[in-house]
């Protein structure tokens, strides 16, 4: 077992930075993300959740879809993405202990999230198209949903593994407002790093944190 442990460590990270660091064969590179994280979770993980291994795959279907350009390949990317979102949320709520959560805290930082994908519909609303502006920003409430959730999961727990699952959606929610504006903002700046470690990290660190859980 510590040797598998080891193997897929290191299978995850020397992909992480062919991927960000070596673009010739980025499509094999971004295709391996998701492998290469669950294998470290099947190698830590004492008890393996079902739940986490859909929502696995399909953020990797998602990452499969986004491969292709197109709008219609960033739809289907999109959609798997959401689909992961949710299902990871369902995960979490298990671990949730309500009676303890300050709910305030709760509302306000909920405000903040949906605040932030405001912001970032409102940068990209001149040169997105204009009907996908509205499910641009579904999306990104999908996801700060999983979001507010993980955060519920750590405020319950109060254990570095329920940290590690926030920190991870945290850091989700900034590749995925970072991918946007690099698609669709007018002046199509490069964000591929931003996204990219952040969106690896994100899902290492969640992958990390509901294992130990």
């Amino acid at each position: 077992m510590t040797i598998f442990r080891i193997v897929s460590f290191a299978f995850f990270a020397i992909n992480s930075v062919l991927h960000l660091f070596w673009k010739k064969h980025g499509s094999l590179t971004k295709s391996l993300i998701l492998p290469s994280i669950m294998l470290c979770y099947f190698s830590i993980a004492e008890t393996i959740s079902p739940v986490w291994v859909i929502a696995a795959i399909a953020s990797w279907l998602g990452d499969v879809f986004l491969i292709k350009p197109g709008v219609k390949w960033f739809t289907a990317g999109g959609l798997f993405f959401m689909l992961s979102h949710m299902v990871y949320g369902l995960s979490y709520i298990p671990k949730i202990d309500f009676s303890s959560l300050n709910f305030i805290l709760v509302a306000v930082i909920s405000v903040i999230y949906c605040a932030a994908a405001a912001i970032t519909i409102f940068l990209i609303r001149k040169s997105a198209p204009e009907r996908m502006a509205p499910l641009l920003y579904i999306y990104l409430l999908t996801n700060a949903f999983m979001n507010i959730l993980a955060l519920m999961t750590m405020l319950s727990s109060l254990n570095p593994f329920g940290i590690l699952i926030y920190i991870g959606a945290v850091l989700f929610f900034i590749s995925d407002n970072f991918l946007f504006i690099e698609c669709f903002h007018e002046k199509k700046p490069n964000y591929f790093r931003t996204v990219m470690s952040t969106y690896i990290t994100g899902e290492f660190l969640i992958a990390l944190g509901s294992a130990l859980l």
